[in-house]
Parts: structure tokens; C-alpha cells; sequence
């Protein structure tokens, strides 16, 4: 997540403490390097972290270049671009790819570097706290800064990843069948003009 690259002092970020010190954090990022591929996750990188990435010439333009289909904010973002059109998609996919997008964030959030333990426990956030029919959230963090919990996170990308696989094609579908549909209907129309 972008908190580990944020080489600041990210509790002026969040109002949530941290559960490593920031040192701990800094040593991590500079003994395994940053590659992040997700230009909207970049773009909210510190200007001292930024050079950090190995990625340098993200941008909106070439986000396509560098896209990946595990990447969890990728996977998160299969929402904008199925709302984008949603009168023309089923609202069974919209269903399916919002429960892949909860189960996204909170992987990324259980990989944050926050103490949110006293957060979740607490009575009142629990009541706020609706699960989504399917989803069931986990509060336990992953620690990304040990090898364990790096396969940990890893094995969760995985995860989903293959669950956003069939739903990525259904959307493309979707969007190739609007395509496809405009392009019949305007050759129609001009038909009908001459």
C-alpha cells in the first residue's frame, strides 16, 4: 500500500497509530525496493518516495502499459469501469465485481501498517461495520514487512486475481457489445439518411 512508500511520517496521513515504527517501515522499502504499476496509487506517493519506484513514467496515458490483472487496485477500479456504462451492464456483474472490490480493500487495509485492532473492537465501529452479503472480513493484519506475511499477501493477491479474471472478461464483454451495437446503429442511421 502507498503508506509504505510514503518514506514521511505517515501518522500525519491517518488518525489510526502505526503498528511498526516508521524506521521499520523505511528499512523495509529500502531493502526490497517499491514496484508499483497502479498509476492512481503513484500519483499519491510523497515526492521523496517517488523516485523510490522502479516504475518512473507512470502516467494516465500509458496506465495501459503497466496494468496488472493481479494488481488489488486494479481489481478495485473493475468498479469505475463497470459503472462507467452501468445502464448496458447486468446488475448481477455489478453485484459480483462490488464483492470483489470489498474483498480488495480490505486485503489492502489488513496489509496497511496500522493498529486497527482497537478500532475493530470497538462496540460502536462494530455496529457500523455491515458486511457485505458473501464477504467475510478478517481484522488480522497482514505484515507485509516479514517474508511470511509478504506470501501471505501474496497468496491473497493471487486469490483475487482469479476471481476478477472471469468478471475483467464479462465487463470487456460488455463494453465490445456497446461498441459493437453503436457502430451497427450509427451505419443504420446513415443508411437511412441517404
Amino acid at each position: 500500500t502507498k503508506e509504505k512508500i510514503m518514506q514521511d511520517d505517515v501518522s500525519k496521513y491517518q488518525e489510526f497509530p502505526l503498528r511498526v515504527t516508521q524506521q521499520k517501515l523505511n528499512e523495509v522499502v529500502e531493502s526490497h525496493g517499491v514496484r508499483c504499476t497502479h498509476f492512481d496509487a503513484y500519483r499519491f506517493f510523497t515526492l521523496p518516495a517517488k523516485p523510490l519506484n522502479k516504475y518512473q513514467d507512470l502516467s494516465r496515458e500509458n496506465q495501459y502499459k503497466y496494468e496488472q490483472g493481479a494488481c488489488i487496485h486494479a481489481n478495485m477500479d473493475l468498479v469505475k469501469w463497470a459503472l462507467k456504462i452501468f445502464p448496458l451492464i447486468p446488475s448481477e456483474l455489478i453485484i459480483k465485481i462490488l464483492k470483489l472490490a470489498i474483498e480488495c480493500r480490505i486485503v489492502d487495509v489488513r496489509a496497511s501498517p496500522y493498529e486497527l485492532k482497537e478500532f475493530y473492537e470497538s462496540k460502536e465501529n462494530l455496529e457500523n461495520i455491515k458486511e457485505f452479503p458473501g464477504v467475510a472480513f478478517n481484522p488480522d493484519p497482514i505484515l507485509v514487512e516479514t517474508v511470511a506475511g509478504r506470501q501471505q499477501y501474496q497468496i491473497e493477491q493471487n486469490k483475487l486475481w482469479e476471481k476478477a479474471i472471469p468478471l475483467r472478461k464479462d465487463v470487456l464483454n460488455c463494453y465490445e457489445e456497446l461498441i459493437s451495437n453503436a457502430f451497427v446503429n450509427q451505419k443504420m442511421n446513415s443508411n437511412n439518411n441517404t
